[in-house]
């Protein structure tokens, strides 16, 4: 974040002030909760991967400060000043991993094994594909 000038840290801000306004308007429990969740579900992501990627421009910029910054959006990788590619890296949230396992439940200990084992290809194929994990 600090990385970032004024300008992009008020945009990546804003964001989490509006959340933080309209939770403190919200005298009700249930959508202050749907207010969170969706705020941590795909705007906390997207704020994430936009963060990163002008983190990764400013660095660039720092060693070529006479070239052009790359513009890039989410999803997207593009080529540096220098002909390294920049990556725009996707952050999604724990549970929106799925995890294949056979029960709907855990009733012993080489269950919990089973599913950890699971648990554990499910996370490393998403981070495989390019994508941070937030816990």
């Amino acid at each position: 974040f600090s990385a970032l000038n004024d300008e992009q840290q008020e945009e990546i801000a804003r964001p989490f002030n509006d959340c933080n306004t309209a939770i403190e308007r919200q005298p009700w429990i249930a959508v202050i909760r749907d207010t969170v969740r969706r705020f941590e579900d795909s705007d906390y992501q997207l704020l994430l991967s936009k963060m990163t990627s002008w983190a990764q421009s400013a660095t660039v910029a720092e060693t070529q400060p006479k070239l052009q910054k790359p513009t890039i959006t989410p999803h997207e990788s593009t080529e540096s000043p220098k002909g390294a590619t920049l990556h725009i890296v996707e952050y999604i949230p724990s549970r929106a991993v799925r995890v294949k396992f056979e029960k709907a439940w855990l009733a012993d200990e080489s269950d919990v094994e089973r599913y950890l084992e699971s648990m554990r290809k499910a996370l490393l194929e998403e981070i495989r594909k390019g994508k941070r994990i937030q816990i």
